[in-house]
């Protein structure tokens, strides 16, 4: 859907597929963003793509994630 309403300028390349393990990030990945949302990878890449996905699909996010944007 995303590639379909041309989302993101190139196409989406995360394979979805069920899970077969999982490995628990290590303390210092935990909660990454919510920790380090001031980095600069952060800022040029990861707030960039949150931004438009919010704009998009406002209506689909609940109250108090549309006015963290």
């Amino acid at each position: 859907k995303l590639e379909q309403e041309k989302t993101f300028d190139n196409p989406v390349v995360t394979e979805l597929k069920p899970l077969e393990s999982f490995y628990e990030a290590e303390a210092e990945h935990q909660k990454f963003y919510e920790k380090n949302s001031n980095q600069s990878y952060c800022q040029i890449v990861i707030n960039p793509k949150l931004a438009k996905l919010k704009e998009k699909y406002s209506h689909l996010l609940k109250n108090n994630e549309k006015a963290n944007t």
